[in-house]
């Protein structure tokens, strides 16, 4: 009796001290109720010609646009809250798979959704002379 005892007080043990896997760079399933939360914008890439190019300063240059708010609702709103102005602007969004849809506009492709980053994609090759943008990645943090 005391060895079966002290064998369940080993499992016991054992799996109370095991740790848990709290991986905030774990992907999640692509739905509403993972998106919603508060996110920035901390990171853009844009490939013109094959060629990947840090463009968040360029495409955010001033500091007070760097804090821009995503407020993303598991109920299919968002409000952008432009960080220079405070103005807000509502919107509503749909997930469809991988494709996260805003109100009249095209689609962005969900590259990565875990519990602290969004990325987005938008890979439409938008020609504008001379040269050719073909992908703009967009990586939000979560707040």
């Amino acid at each position: 009796m005391k060895k079966i005892l002290c064998i369940a007080m080993a499992i016991f043990t054992i799996v109370g001290c095991t740790k848990k896997n709290n991986d905030t760079n774990a992907q999640v399933p692509y739905t509403m109720a993972n998106l919603a939360g508060n996110y920035k914008v901390t990171a853009e890439t844009t490939t013109i010609d094959g060629v990947a190019t840090n463009t968040f300063d360029s495409t955010y240059p001033k500091p007070c646009d760097k804090l821009n708010v995503y407020a993303f609702t598991e109920f299919g709103g968002v409000t952008i809250t432009e960080g220079c102005t405070g103005l807000a602007q509502n919107e509503n969004y749909t997930i469809n798979g991988n494709k996260l849809f805003f109100s009249g506009s095209d689609a962005l492709t969900i590259s990565s959704l875990t519990a602290t980053q969004l990325e987005l994609t938008e890979s439409d090759t938008i020609v504008r002379n001379p040269l050719n943008i073909e992908m703009v990645v967009t990586t939000y943090t979560r707040k």
